[in-house]
């Protein structure tokens, strides 16, 4: 069962390292289906660290602000960003 559902806004990794794997998790932690980052990295690296949101899931995600061009993994995502709201003190 996939961590993130679509719709949901999470935040990405700030680093991808090239040859890198990264996987999907299951409910335990375990790892499952990887992707190794070897050509795309110039192109994660543009959206590292920001906020994205889930698009499709299945065997892995795919993302709405890269046109759900690249496969994306649990590993890749620091977790659901949180939406703050500033109240005036005033």
């Amino acid at each position: 069962m996939a961590r993130y559902k679509v719709g949901d806004k999470v935040r990405l990794i700030d680093n991808f390292v090239q040859y890198e794997e990264y996987h999907m998790r299951d409910q335990n932690n375990n790892p499952g289906y990887s992707i190794t980052v070897k050509w795309s990295l110039e192109e994660r690296m543009k959206l590292a660290g920001k906020i994205v949101t889930i698009a499709e899931v299945g065997e892995y995600y795919r993302i709405e602000e890269d046109n759900h061009s690249k496969h994306w993994t649990d590993d890749m995502f620091v977790g659901t960003a949180k939406c703050l709201v500033c109240r005036s003190l005033l």
